[in-house]
């Protein structure tokens, strides 16, 4: 073992074995009758409730289920809605209200509507088919950040279209044959509907520098997990990419795999489907076991379960690319808010056979580690800021001081 900066470097293994989806429950009562891409409209709002957008001959509805899919509420309303809809932090919904690809001429609406739960209109974006910063071109998916900016991938404009809360134009980035976009953190994701192409832009729509293909034609939605993995949903499979866009895993041996018309994930990370011949199904994330650090004001520490922490070759002094998770706590610095030092009585390799999906990770050329979910009470001021209400997830960024033998925290902002 070897120390670099007061720490060591050692080796991570990571499993070989792929889980499959398991179901753990369904929704199908909705979808009597009903013939033309039902539920393919879906969303989870921050209590793991589930929003289905539903248009059919019979009519068009909304659809809320709880966190187990059972129903909360089915509403009648006046927007077709069938492609897209998202829920904000406010509990407001943005829906889609447009004519289907392929069955409409360009007359009639082509917008999209902000709604509180009564279905009443807060605001519209869009009128009749168009361009440029007022107009959409049969509007589809939805999605929005934790700003409540709202996404709208306009489908024959070849663009998504970037609104704020009230839904007015903010930006736009062009795409071609875009058909899905999510949103996690400070991040953009956009495929294309034949799924050569996935895309990881920054808030301002920007590209973030990856690139990627699905693989699958027919792709109608993505979702992202909170450790960066993506779900994508087409007509013959649900395909799971990691976070630097490799594909892990094509799950097509169940026919809830098949004709996915919309998926989302929710707080917990389990993956929700919408069928498009079956109904809704939720699934368990085969990825989804993500560990927080955890923030105690009391003991004034910060525990850092899983490190990825890098080996260094004992004759170049150089890492050798292979890293081992260890497990660590800081205490804060008295008088301080944004130091820490370690305890190194807890600084300890794993060896239980234990792992995380989101493990916090220490770079040696910068001294700098990085973890992706600290969990902090409410009101708590930590690195010169302070959680909001109801919000105590934040991501940190920390830089190891040789002179203070302590961690500066140098970022933190909070995280949906």
């Amino acid at each position: 073992m070897i120390f670099v900066m007061g720490l060591p470097f050692v080796q991570v293994a990571f499993a070989d074995e792929i889980n499959q989806l398991v179901i753990s429950s369904t929704y199908t009562s909705i979808y009597s009758g009903w013939d033309k891409y039902p539920g393919s409209g879906l969303d989870v709002d921050k209590n793991g409730n589930v929003y289905v957008a539903q248009t059919g001959s019979y009519g068009n509805y909304s659809v809320k289920l709880d966190n187990s899919l059972n129903l909360i509420s089915e509403t009648s309303t006046s927007y077709y809605g069938s492609y897209g809809i998202t829920v904000l932090s406010t509990g407001h919904m943005v829906v889609v209200d447009s004519p289907q690809h392929g069955y409409n001429p360009p007359s009639g609406n082509h917008r999209i509507v902000k709604v509180d739960s009564n279905f009443t209109v807060l605001a519209t974006f869009g009128s009749s088919a168009g361009s440029g910063n007022t107009y959409l071109y049969n509007p589809d998916r939805l999605a929005s950040d934790r700003h409540d900016n709202v996404y709208v991938v306009d489908g024959t404009n070849n663009r998504l279209v970037k609104l704020n809360s009230e839904l007015v134009y903010i930006t736009e980035y062009q795409f071609d044959n875009i058909s899905a976009v999510d949103v996690k953190d400070n991040y953009v994701y956009v495929a294309s509907y034949n799924g050569d192409v996935l895309k990881k832009l920054d808030l301002d729509l920007n590209e973030a520098g990856i690139i990627g293909q699905i693989g699958s034609f027919g792709v109608h939605d993505i979702a992202v997990d909170s450790a960066g993995n993506i779900f994508a949903g087409t007509n013959s499979n649900i395909t799971w990419l990691d976070s630097d866009f490799n594909i892990v895993a094509v799950f097509d041996d169940d026919s809830w795999f098949r004709n996915i018309m919309a998926i989302a994930i929710d707080q917990d990370n389990a993956i929700i489907v919408s069928n498009r011949y079956k109904g809704i199904a939720k699934f368990d994330n085969p990825f989804s076991d993500c560990k927080h650090a955890t923030y105690s004001h009391k003991k004034r520490t910060l525990t850092v379960p899983f490190i990825e922490i890098p080996i260094i070759d004992f004759l170049t002094g150089q890492s050798n690319g292979k890293v081992e998770l260890w497990t660590s706590s800081l205490r804060q610095v008295s008088g301080t808010t944004n130091r820490f030092g370690i305890i190194f009585k807890t600084l300890a390799p794993i060896t239980d056979g234990s792992s995380t999906s989101c493990p916090a990770t220490y770079a040696i050329e910068t001294g700098t580690l990085s973890i992706p979910y600290v969990d902090i009470p409410t009101g708590i001021d930590i690195g010169n800021k302070k959680s909001e209400t109801n919000v105590d997830v934040f991501k940190a960024t920390m830089t190891w001081v040789p002179m203070g033998r302590s961690f500066v925290i140098q970022e933190i902002e909070q995280v949906e």
